[in-house]
């Protein structure tokens, strides 16, 4: 289904559920052993997303909810892996930096974004003088740094060799985000950012559908402190108990989990893929037509 037809189906009354923003690494895709015919992987890196999810992903797509991807992965990844696999309508990667509708980068998004750019490409070129090991390959709008390439057992030990990892431009941003068992450090624009890119995102269904999106139209799923912010905004929010690195379980954010059930939002206390089929298949019993407030 298209996304002008997903949109169709929806009608202008109400603060209703209209968007589902959803991450990815630890919420839809999971660490998996190759060989599990239950699951579609992502290439050969062993992610992969059940296919019970795949199922209630495109359900909820034709219940007319596009489904938004919001995630901190490169654009080659995205683009390779992700769309062939993962049912969405629109998509904004590397934490903000690159919004994708049906599959094609955004050039009025990409427009907004251009002084800031100029700027990450100056502090990528300062970063790589003072030593830092950057995490860039296939990236285009967004910078990573991993303490592991840089011989840092933490992101505290990873600034006290690199002090210039603190000392962010005013025209950047930086979020932290913990891709399985360990955090890294991501640079985008200061004018990017997943929650300004939702923003777009929704001033733009605005002005092609003539119907009012608002933050009370949104529910997010996620798992990371670089989901907070699209999160603390939406009407509902979703988290599982966190993902799995082969046998070792790796919970979600204690900030994410206190964050849900403050809201009065959707917590599913398993891990992996049962934790991401229950807790889709709760959001479709949420927003149920004839359920929605």
């Amino acid at each position: 289904m298209t996304l002008e037809h997903q949109l169709a189906q929806q009608s202008g009354d109400g603060a209703q559920i209209r968007i589902l923003c959803a991450d990815i690494s630890g919420s839809l895709v999971h660490l998996t052993p190759l060989g599990d015919k239950t699951v579609d992987y992502l290439g050969d890196s062993g992610l992969a997303i059940h296919k019970d999810a795949v199922a209630k992903l495109q359900e909820i797509r034709d219940m007319g909810i596009p489904v938004v991807l919001i995630t901190g992965t490169r654009q080659s990844h995205y683009e390779s892996q992700i769309i062939p696999v993962i049912p969405h309508a629109v998509a904004t990667i590397e934490d903000g930096a690159l919004v994708y509708w049906d599959g094609k980068p955004d050039s009025d998004w990409d427009n907004s974004q251009a002084t800031g750019r100029v700027a990450l490409q100056r502090y990528r070129d300062e970063l790589i003088k003072k030593g830092v090991i950057l995490d860039e390959v296939g990236r285009r709008a967004s910078i990573r740094v991993i303490p592991l390439m840089n011989e840092a057992r933490n992101l505290e030990a990873l600034v006290q060799t690199y002090p210039i990892l603190d000392e962010i431009p005013p025209e950047l941003r930086r979020s932290e985000h913990m891709p399985y068992n360990q955090y890294v450090f991501q640079y985008v624009a200061a004018s990017a950012g997943k929650e300004r890119a939702v923003q777009f995102i929704m001033n733009k269904l605005q002005a092609s559908t003539g119907i009012h999106y608002t933050w009370a139209n949104v529910a997010a799923f996620g798992n990371d402190p670089n989901d907070e912010n699209v999160m603390e905004k939406a009407a509902l929010c979703i988290t599982i108990a966190g993902t799995m690195v082969g046998p070792e379980q790796v919970p979600s954010h204690l900030r994410i989990q206190r964050l849900v059930e403050r809201n009065g939002g959707i917590f599913v206390p398993k891990y992996g893929h049962q934790g991401t089929v229950q807790a889709l298949s709760e959001f479709v019993d949420r927003v149920r037509p004839g359920h929605q407030a």
